[in-house]
């Protein structure tokens, strides 16, 4: 427990015993003392009176504040256990004997002042006692059955006693036994104060009956009664609210580890050893939503879907206004194919976090995979206007945009993220993308050559390779492939771009032969690699060889134009016109702007005649 609670409590138990004790001594002054009302001889004489009382009390101070102020220091103190072996019942009694002791010790302090003030004759123990026994016989009566009933199973342990079991016939929710506690508490205040009835009937004689004393006590100390309930409200509610906190914080304190286990094999990608770390922290404190949390993400890692999408409902269900987990659990449902359930997840955490640009992508991505183009754009156009947490959101955007058909918010966003970041090289390819399909062909050409002058990767010489294909100029794309080529001989795509382009427009078949045998054996499954050998084989005059391979090619990718043209061709070529105008007609069908379009019109027309 921290510093500033104790001193809390502190402060709060030693001003509801001073403010009770001195209410009480005021109205004993008032009633006994002849001289004029005052604080001073009040305080003097209530400080006379009790000076063993406030020796206790000053006592009590020092020791707990020593506590409290040397948490972390060792009292110099006797070890009373240690010297005294006692066996549970002598020390259970010695207990009881103790609280006895202490309580008459205090009821015999109050008795003997108030005997000493109102009787006459000569003050002497025995008579004193008879007295005091007489006066307080309901109260010894009560005192030796609760001796009684404590003793019997402290010397009777093995043996059961014949009383109700009260936890099982009354169960109490934990703030209804608070709210008892308090009841218990004012009554017994109540209780106690009801004693002041001897001073009313010493002080009125004996024509004073219970009526009026309750008249006069109601109205002497109703504040009294008020001020007492609330103390005792206050300090059950502070116990109450610290005792949730320390239990809260031991459960946080005790999963907080297994937490921290599963971090660490997270991030060593140990997704097995971290949810059983997870499952531990779960079982310590079964509302600890970052587990759930965390659970989820190594389940999803482990490919085990539908058990991270329950772990995520349960981290919502623990704590619902988690944007993290409805954005997570959106992505989830959408690779499980819940568009639905995607859709709504995702709305609910832009709505809880409606700075946060990925709920609106994630948004977007959806609207766009079913086919809501509009809703899509309008969705993007509004991420557009906000801020970028990461760059690689701002090219999931513009991925998103130009698979839209949309280049110009595309560039849009290209620039503004370069402007930001001038050397970054996905925003620039992204940034080149977006002024090719925009038809402005010089600068993505600038765009992508000045990419190839700052790094020595294949990829730049690639795009510069297919955009000159796209514009028709074969001899320059080839020259492209070959640089690319030399930078990384072994990197298949410019393998196969080379080999193919080549084979087409080139020079030295051999060479694509070599190349596309090479890589077909790295990758037989590949239908472009097997197009790209058939149509190598197929220049060679190889037509028998090619034709496998070019069903291939048509087999795998079906909506591929070229494939279908070089199928065409080869069938053409070994006597099947058919079948050959069948596949140069289809490719044409798919596009009519495909790199080898107008050859492929010529073969027909050639066919026909």
């Amino acid at each position: 427990m921290s510093t500033p609670i104790l001193w809390l409590l502190l402060i709060l138990v030693i001003s509801g015993f001073l403010f009770f004790d001195l209410n009480v001594a005021w109205n004993h002054y008032r009633n006994t003392q002849h001289d004029a009302d005052a604080g001073w001889p009040f305080v003097r004489w209530w400080a006379q009176e009790n000076r063993g009382k406030l020796a206790m009390l000053c006592g009590v101070i020092f020791v707990t504040s020593s506590a409290i102020l040397l948490q972390e220091h060792t009292l110099r103190l006797p070890d009373i256990r240690s010297r005294v072996v006692l066996a549970r019942q002598a020390l259970w009694g010695m207990a009881l004997l103790l609280l006895v002791g202490a309580f008459l010790s205090f009821d015999l302090s109050v008795a003997w002042k108030h005997y000493r003030n109102t009787q006459d004759h000569a003050v002497a123990g025995r008579p004193f006692i008879l007295w005091w026994v007489k006066e307080n016989r309901a109260k010894l009566a009560i005192l030796c059955g609760v001796i009684l009933l404590t003793s019997l199973p402290l010397f009777l342990p093995e043996q059961t006693l014949l009383l109700p079991d009260i936890r099982s016939l009354l169960a109490l929710t934990r703030r209804a036994k608070w709210a008892g506690g308090a009841i218990f508490l004012v009554g017994a205040f109540v209780l106690f104060d009801l004693l002041s009835w001897r001073y009313y009937h010493s002080g009125r004689g004996e024509a004073a009956t219970g009526v009026q004393f309750y008249q006069w006590w109601i109205r002497k100390s109703s504040m009294k009664f008020c001020a007492a309930a609330g103390v005792a409200c206050l300090v059950l509610g502070g116990a109450w609210g610290v005792n949730r906190y320390n239990n809260q914080l031991q459960l946080k304190s005790e999963s907080s580890g297994y937490i921290t286990s599963a971090h660490r094999y997270y991030r060593e990608k140990k997704f097995q050893e971290a949810t059983l770390e997870l499952r531990n922290a779960i079982k310590q404190n079964p509302g600890d939503y970052e587990a759930y949390l965390w659970l989820a993400r190594s389940y999803w890692q482990l490919g085990s879907l539908t058990e991270a999408r329950d772990a995520y409902r349960e981290a919502l269900r623990v704590e619902a206004k988690l944007p993290s987990a409805h954005l997570e659990l959106g992505r989830l449902a959408l690779i499980m194919k819940e568009p639905a359930v995607a859709l709504t997840e995702a709305g609910e955490a832009a709505r809880l976090a409606p700075e946060n640009v990925e709920p609106r992508l994630l948004l977007a991505q959806i609207q766009s995979g079913t086919g809501n183009r509009s809703e899509a754009l309008e969705q993007c156009r509004t991420i557009l206007e906000g801020e970028f947490s990461s760059p690689e959101l701002r090219q999931q955007l513009i991925v998103l945009l130009l698979r839209q058909h949309a280049p110009a918010e595309a560039l849009h966003a290209a620039d503004a993220g370069l402007a930001k970041i001038p050397h970054d090289q996905p925003l620039r390819y992204l940034q080149a993308q977006a002024l090719e399909d925009l038809n402005r062909f010089d600068e993505a050409e600038n765009v992508l050559r000045s990419i190839a002058a700052d790094t020595a990767a294949p990829e730049p010489c690639l795009a510069l390779g297919d955009l000159m294909i796209q514009r028709g100029k074969h001899q320059e794309a080839l020259k492209e492939y070959e640089t690319a080529l030399r930078r990384a001989p072994n990197h298949d795509r410019a393998m196969n771009n080379f080999a193919s382009v080549n084979a087409e427009y080139g020079f030295d078949i051999e060479r694509s032969a070599t190349l596309a045998a090479r890589l077909y054996n790295r990758q037989p499954r590949n239908p472009t690699v097997a197009d790209t050998l058939g149509w190598t084989l197929f220049r060679q005059g190889k037509i028998e060889l090619a034709l496998p391979l070019l069903r291939q090619g048509v087999a795998g990718i079906p909506d591929n134009p070229v494939h279908r043209y070089h199928l065409g061709a080869a069938l053409i070529k070994s006597g099947q016109g058919a079948a050959g105008n069948r596949e140069l007609s289809t490719a044409l069908q798919i596009s009519e702007a495909f790199d080898g379009a107008a050859k492929a019109r010529e073969l027909i027309q050639l066919n026909r005649s």
